[in-house]
């Protein structure tokens, strides 16, 4: 080979070098850019999506009412979406109402087992034949805990995946459901006498016990095949634990939107919770609602873990310890005084608010005095919060409302204001709205 040919061939190679160095490098570069590309796209992607979605926490004590507001937001912004998942709810109805049943039933025993009262012979014939029907609440619990071995509650508990959406979706074949439901068609007559019988209605109003709505419901129920009510749906009630997430899809202003209600159950006020939820996907200062509900008929009731806490005094302090979270400073506050109907059904039976609120002090016995009592309790603590003083004198972002969330038309008419007022943002805000 000659040396013109060997220089030639060396030459060949390191311009085929140079070549598939030039591919790598321009591969290399278009991965780059459609990296980049992808990048921006699922940037622009969240960016629409944090628009279009409207995010607001929901929070407040057990049994306050959040998962109602839940539901209600969900039959008021997409009511066929709700309608279409009315068979999901029968299961948690049948709970309900065995729960009722069993609470009435212990009551019943304690009563004897602390000597204030004596047998009733009609009432423990009843309670005799109820027994396979009670038996069967743990089994379904069960159906609805799947394998976490929590144990039975005052209320059915359901950990966070039984509930997608809010909704309850078990899985599986359902031979338990079918035979609670076939047991409480066959319990229909006893039920009825158990909540007829005097004495246990005697013994209902005397410990304040408030669970008529699934008992006078009840020639429905046992009407096969029981669909549940939009009715039921809003009154029947779970312990949940965990951030339970709420999408709900809607239209408003002419624009697709979501509605993104977390509620945040069994985990009382915690802090990080709050926190991991508003730094998601880089949710502005603008954009912060928190719903606290609250139940204004809880004022002759103590926390169960703190018998010594009043729960208006726990809602209270729990509503300051969330205002009082910096990261929540700029965040709109709309506080749910709920169970106005129970407040004025107890104070009508004559129960003495100043007898659990000493700060009620000589106040008239009234629902207008205990109701501005509460509101006024509401707005100290929210005045009070950290940096209040140097908030603009138009930044006041705190709405309050008189609620009875079961109550499907009067939150509808609520809902049909708060919509608005979440979206606008407005930086002065109503400070209440009428009982």
């Amino acid at each position: 080979m000659s040396i013109s040919d060997t220089v030639s061939s060396r030459t060949s190679r390191a311009s085929r070098k140079e070549k598939r160095s030039l591919e790598v490098q321009a591969s290399q570069a278009s991965r780059a850019i459609d990296a980049l590309i992808e990048h921006e796209s699922e940037r622009r992607k969240r960016a629409r999506h944090a628009l279009s979605d409207i995010p607001v926490l929901v929070v407040g004590p057990s049994g306050a009412g959040k998962s109602t507001i839940c539901k209600q937001f969900s039959n008021f912004y997409a009511p066929h979406v709700l309608e279409g998942e009315r068979a999901l709810w029968r299961p948690l109805v049948f709970l309900n109402l065995i729960a009722a049943v069993r609470a009435i039933i212990d009551d019943v025993d304690y009563a004897v087992d602390t000597g204030a009262a004596v047998v009733n012979p009609e009432v423990a014939e009843v309670r005799h034949r109820l027994l396979p029907l009670i038996s069967m609440e743990d089994s379904l619990v069960n159906e609805f805990n799947h394998d976490t071995g929590v144990g039975r509650r005052t209320r059915p508990c359901m950990r966070l995946s039984s509930l997608q959406d809010g909704v309850p979706r078990l899985p599986g074949p359902a031979p338990v459901r079918e035979l609670v439901a076939r047991t409480i068609c066959e319990s229909a007559h006893t039920i009825r006498e158990l909540w007829r019988n005097l004495y246990v209605q005697h013994l209902v109003r005397e410990r304040k016990m408030l669970m008529n709505s699934f008992f006078n419901a009840l020639p429905r129920i046992v009407d096969i095949p029981y669909v549940p009510t939009i009715e039921d749906i809003v009154h029947a009630r779970a312990d949940s634990y965990g951030m339970i997430e709420y999408r709900i899809p809607t239209e408003l202003r002419g624009q697709r939107r979501t509605w993104m209600l977390q509620d945040v159950s069994g985990v009382g006020g915690r802090k990080p919770v709050w926190a991991n939820f508003f730094d998601a996907d880089g949710l502005s200062k603008a954009s912060k609602t928190i719903v606290f509900v609250m139940s204004i008929a809880a004022f002759d009731e103590y926390i169960l873990e703190e018998p010594f806490t009043n729960c208006i005094e726990h809602a209270l302090k729990m509503f300051a310890e969330i205002c009082s979270n910096r990261l929540l400073a700029g965040a709109h506050f709309i506080v749910m005084l709920n169970k106005c109907d129970v407040v004025k059904q107890k104070l009508q039976r004559g129960v003495r608010v100043r007898e659990f609120l000493r700060g009620f002090g000589k106040r008239p016995n009234t629902y207008d005095e205990y109701a501005d009592f509460i509101r006024a309790h509401v707005e100290r603590v929210y005045e009070r919060r950290p940096g209040a003083d140097r908030m603009p004198g138009d930044g006041k972002r705190l709405t309050v409302y008189f609620t009875t969330l079961v109550n499907i038309k009067e939150t509808q008419n609520i809902l049909t204001g708060l919509g608005e007022v979440i979206q606008s943002q407005r930086v002065q805000l109503p400070s209440e709205c009428s009982a």
